[in-house]
């Protein structure tokens, strides 16, 4: 199984290449995209939050494998048997409030 995405880690990589959204919303956009069609999910999930034009910078190719490799991690959650989804929320440290406002997003 591909190591757990970790929560701070993809919402830095999303705010260095200027998207506004959290790392919780992208996880619910991943999650969606792959239950609704496996197969073309990558591809939708880097259309949806990539612009091609900034593919040459360091920010974005960091981004774009932290997304590969959290899409990749999503899909093993949910074919897993003992049910090993999970909610993408900060970690306990981060405070109720902060992980309440990402249970929302």
């Amino acid at each position: 199984m591909t190591s757990r995405v970790e929560y701070d880690l993809l919402d830095t990589h999303l705010k260095n290449i200027g998207l506004q959204v959290s790392a919780a919303e992208v996880h619910g956009l991943i999650s969606g995209m792959i239950c609704g069609n496996y197969a073309k999910s990558l591809a939708l999930m880097t259309g949806e939050l990539l612009e091609e034009s900034a593919s040459d910078t360091p920010e974005f190719r960091d981004c774009k494998a932290e997304l590969t490799r959290t899409h990749a991690r999503v899909a093993e959650e949910l074919k897993d048997p003992e049910m090993g989804f999970g909610l993408l929320l900060p970690a306990g440290a981060a405070g109720n409030a902060r992980r309440a406002k990402a249970l929302g997003q």
